[in-house]
């Protein structure tokens, strides 16, 4: 018998359809970070200029107590309003990493005092994320 690339693909049997639909999951990857006080609620997938992957994470930050302790006359601070900010992370592979998140103003209602929550993570001067040495033990 003559071998030819049709009949190694009958042999194979690659042209076969399959009998059933395979089953579509949701799985997630969970990827330690030094975005303490961040919860991941969405991720988006977008494409940059230049053809490279973006991962779009967006989420919550936790509000620390020191955020909620007037810095003037230390009473109790209300969550007044609060902006969007966005940090380049970290790149995972060949994909940019961006963390997008709602940074709240804090408003002290006894003396009316106003500032912005603390970003733990935010390198100070930067749109961008810092990786802090963790302390030994």
């Amino acid at each position: 018998m003559n071998y030819t690339i049709e009949t190694a693909f009958e042999q194979l049997d690659l042209f076969a359809q399959p009998a059933v639909e395979p089953v579509r999951e949701t799985h997630y990857l969970r990827i330690p970070s030094t975005l303490d006080t961040f919860t991941n609620t969405e991720t988006e997938l977008h494409t940059s200029y230049s053809g490279r992957d973006i991962v779009l994470l967006k989420g919550e930050l936790d509000i620390l107590p020191e955020d909620r302790v007037c810095p003037k006359c230390g009473e109790k601070l209300h969550v007044n309003d609060g902006a969007e900010q966005t940090l380049h992370h970290l790149p995972v592979g060949a994909s940019l990493m961006v963390v997008s998140f709602r940074r709240r103003q804090m408003f002290c209602p006894q003396c009316g005092h106003t500032h912005m929550q603390a970003v733990p993570f935010k390198a100070e001067h930067h749109r961008i994320t810092s990786v802090k040495p963790r302390s030994k033990i």
